[in-house]
């Protein structure tokens, strides 16, 4: 029977029907797991050329599609019940195989499958320990070229991640548009996403040495530069944020102070020469909103530089103040600069003071500046805590 159900229920897995084909398949994969829990050793013939075949149709893409959409379902039931059960039973039968590279690619393609799905589904406490255990445990047996490969799939998430955020901001009234959103799973980038990727860059810092971008660097150096890269990658505040504390933990600031010397100092600020005016200000809406977030990450010397940068990139002249008043509107892309600005302002003390600092010694700067200003009346309506109170006084003296 286990031959039967293992061996041809792929060819009816193209559609994540629930009760069809995909469901039976995965299924039909946990039950062969539960009932050689132990050891494959007792394993019936017919039975192991059953799994073997099983698992090397889990190298077609269309397959693990059809799965990861029909998972993310039962997680909205079970969260991460039957997602872990399968993976687990996966990589408890790779050992029936006998080709070390087949093994290490159904590796990858598993942990990879996981890093998507825990950025769409909801998973539980528990089923995550589970799957953080079989992910240890595989980083452990994975070559240097597959921890490489499994950096170049996170950069890739980052990029799309990039891209469906710039379509969700598109003309809602473009028709094609919204035909292609409505086929986007959107990406949330978590607190399980990132124990994943820091477990990554822990193990590849332990290593001696390893290739990266066409270079032979020590595995301390390699992690740096990953994160370095990953960084400047994306645009989506939740990956950053993570990032960003996956650098504060493992690189006491270097990765990021070098950030703010190489990609901040140099692209926040607006070329106003430039020919591509509207992409220099989205830039410099990005590397705002990353800056505020780097003032709770850094050292404390970093944060007036910081500060600084931010409150200097939004300054703007009389005319253009003048008409922005007429008009009753504010730059594009300065909204999410704001919320950013608020979250920090109101959960970050030593953030909140720096930028209470320039508002007591260089006021007019704050009020010639579109998102200093902004930010100041956003802090006066903070009173979490005594320099929110300062604020408020120092705000009421600009006024007189």
């Amino acid at each position: 029977m286990d031959t039967v159900v293992m061996s041809q229920l792929f060819t009816q897995a193209s559609q994540p029907r629930r009760g069809g084909g995909t469901e039976k398949f995965v299924d039909s994969m946990i039950n062969f797991r539960r009932k050689y829990p132990d050891s494959l050793e007792d394993v019936p013939e017919t039975n192991r050329r059953a799994a073997i075949s099983n698992l090397k149709n889990l190298n077609n893409n269309n397959k693990w599609q059809a799965i990861g959409r029909l998972i993310i379902q039962m997680c909205n039931e079970d969260r991460g019940g039957r997602l872990f059960e399968f993976s687990h039973a996966i990589l408890s039968l790779l050992n029936v195989l006998s080709d070390q590279n087949e093994i290490e690619s159904l590796t990858l393609r598993v942990i990879k499958f996981l890093m998507d799905v825990l950025t769409k589904a909801d998973v539980s406490v528990p089923n995550f320990f589970g799957l953080y255990n079989d992910l240890i445990i595989q980083l452990e047996n994975i070559s240097k070229r597959g921890l490489i490969d499994l950096v170049e799939y996170v950069s890739v998430e980052l990029r799309e991640a990039n891209q469906l955020n710039e379509r969700s901001q598109e003309d809602e009234m473009d028709i094609e548009n919204a035909r292609a959103k409505s086929n986007d799973v959107p990406k949330t980038f978590n607190q399980r996403w990132k124990d994943f990727v820091s477990a990554l860059v822990s193990k590849i810092r332990t290593l001696e040495e390893i290739e990266y971008n066409d270079d032979i660097m020590s595995g301390e150096n390699a992690s740096d530069q990953i994160i370095f890269d990953w960084l400047k990658i994306t645009e989506d505040v939740s990956a950053f944020e993570l990032l960003s504390d996956i650098a504060s933990a493992s690189s006491s600031t270097t990765c990021i102070d070098r950030f703010c010397d190489e990609v901040i100092s140099v692209e926040i600020g607006v070329d106003t020469l430039s020919d591509e005016i509207e992409m220099e200000k989205k830039r410099r809406a990005i590397m705002t909103w990353k800056s505020i977030i780097l003032t709770t990450k850094t050292e404390k010397e970093k944060l007036g530089r910081l500060w600084n940068g931010v409150i200097c990139a939004w300054e703007i002249g009389e005319a253009e103040e003048k008409s922005k008043m007429e008009n009753r509107k504010i730059s594009e892309h300065l909204e999410k600069c704001l919320i950013v600005g608020q979250k920090v302002l109101a959960n970050n003390v030593e953030s909140a003071k720096k930028f209470l600092t320039f508002i007591r010694t260089d006021k007019y700067r704050i009020l010639s500046s579109e998102l200093g200003l902004s930010l100041a009346l956003v802090q006066c309506g903070l009173d979490r805590n005594d320099a929110a109170a300062d604020m408020k006084k120092h705000c009421k003296n600009c006024g007189e």
